[in-house]
């Protein structure tokens, strides 16, 4: 959460078997993210800014302007959630990132997207 701005953020994360390649190092995760806006104004998410990691350690980068085309409008108290995905060539990874928001009084800040993992399922002990 960010401490001055209090937007919350929520990631689940799940494999998807049937787009997956195993046999081929292509394991594709989905994850569904909520954003919940807790201050007392309007705030809009302009970019965001993945950093993938993979079980071998490399490391690649998502990023662009706003989440999925879009370029949400969060009121004060509300939420809003997407659903994106991410191909890896291990069966575990981790992903971080940022969100970079604006109010709607034209100030700029980040919010930090928890570190969550992406795993095929019982590949973990």
């Amino acid at each position: 959460m960010d401490a001055k701005f209090k937007v919350k953020v929520e990631i689940t994360s799940q494999f998807v078997s049937y787009s997956s390649e195993n046999d081929q190092d292509e394991y594709v995760f989905s994850y569904t993210a909520i954003i919940t806006n807790q201050t007392y104004t309007t705030i809009r998410l302009l970019k965001r800014d993945l950093k993938v990691t993979n079980g071998d350690n490399e490391v690649f980068r998502l990023d662009g302007n706003g989440v999925l085309g879009q370029r949400p409008y969060i009121g004060p108290s509300e939420s809003f959630s997407y659903s994106g995905g991410v191909i890896i060539e291990t069966p575990v990874g981790l992903v971080e990132g940022i969100y970079t928001m604006v109010t709607q009084e034209g100030d700029s800040f980040e919010v930090v997207i928890p570190e969550f993992r992406v795993a095929v399922p019982n590949s973990i002990h």
